[in-house]
């Protein structure tokens, strides 16, 4: 079940019924002066003015008034900190994207895989009704991310490509593990058609 607030009066309304209950005070003051011999002091102007809040408008006093205006001052704090709160986790974000970007040393992401990608290749002569294989690396400055291989003339029936994979390297040409590296690319093929072909290994490189 909800409860229901009870509604804060505004600091100015606050002041304008202290200053309508002053009046009414003064009146009251007056009226006693022309009733009573006995002069009107200061405590008792005091005494006749609480009288008068407390007649029309019980639990309202200055105190009061001062206590509204420190809630909204609260609220008004509140939301500075609030807005100072959001500034700071923009500039915490801004901060964490300029991290990022001092990692990648102001490269954009394709510059990690070289500003030029070459084709390197190896060609081997695979004679009939035999297999072959040849395996094709990049130059040391440069990095294999991909390869293939062909054989045979655009017509030839009966050539095959066997495999066409990664190589851990040149000198071993067993496939490298899951989530492994690998240096260069091997393929093997087949010739069956009476006549002698070449298989040709490509290597695909990116300089460093």
């Amino acid at each position: 079940m909800r409860r229901l607030s009870q509604s804060r009066p505004s600091p100015a309304l606050v002041v304008a019924i202290a200053a309508l209950i002053a009046a009414l005070a003064g009146t009251a003051v007056a009226q006693e002066a022309t009733t009573s011999a006995k002069p009107v002091t200061k405590k008792k102007v005091k005494k006749i003015a609480r009288k008068q809040i407390n007649k029309l408008a019980p639990g309202l006093s200055v105190a009061n008034a001062d206590n509204a205006t420190n809630a909204e001052n609260a609220e008004n704090a509140e939301n500075a900190e609030n807005a100072n709160n959001a500034n700071n986790a923009t500039n915490a974000q801004n901060a964490q994207t300029a991290e990022n970007a001092n990692q990648l040393g102001g490269l954009p992401p394709d510059g990690y895989l070289g500003s030029t990608i070459r084709s390197r290749s190896e060609t081997v002569v695979v004679p009939t009704a035999a297999n072959r294989s040849l395996q094709s690396d990049c130059n040391p400055d440069e990095v294999l991310i991909g390869g293939g291989a062909a054989i045979g003339l655009a017509n030839d029936n009966n050539t095959w490509l066997l495999s066409s994979r990664p190589a851990i390297s040149v000198a071993n040409g067993t496939a490298p593990a899951d989530g492994g590296t690998f240096g260069a690319w091997r393929s093997t093929a087949r010739n069956n058609t009476g006549a002698n072909r070449n298989l040709i290994v490509f290597a695909l490189c990116a300089s460093n």
